[in-house]
């Protein structure tokens, strides 16, 4: 029961959290698990794992975050002139969500890897 709690904690924000009931798939951040990690009963292993997990996780978005930034600005400055390039805002657009994709896929990867690693760990006590 506390590794599908933690399922559902892992992929729920806390603002939803706060106005939405809990349902079977949802989660919370890693951030959150790991500060409820000992009312959730995690071990020190999973809290290490959880925390790798996330640490490795952030470090690997911070490049596309960036391009991302960068990107909208441009696309801003692109935007703020009199006339814009149709051709060249959609390429600004296409490669903007080309970095979007980039981090979202960085951020499932991670969810996954945790949720198999408390899946793992259940099967292995029963």
């Amino acid at each position: 029961m506390k590794h599908f709690t933690l399922f559902l904690l892992l992929t729920l924000g806390l603002e939803a959290a706060e106005t939405t009931k809990l349902r079977s798939g949802d989660m919370f951040t890693p951030d959150i698990v790991l500060h409820f990690g000992k009312q959730l009963k995690l071990t020190d292993e999973q809290m290490r794992f959880i925390r790798d997990e996330n640490k490795s996780a952030k470090r690997d978005a911070k490049e596309p975050q960036e391009r991302i930034a960068a990107g909208n600005a441009k696309l801003a400055r692109m935007m703020a002139k009199s006339i814009t390039g149709e051709d060249e805002a959609v390429a600004q657009v296409k490669r903007i969500t080309g970095e979007e994709v980039k981090l979202k896929l960085i951020q499932w990867r991670m969810l996954v890897r945790v949720k198999n690693q408390l899946n793992s760990r259940a099967c292995s006590k029963t």
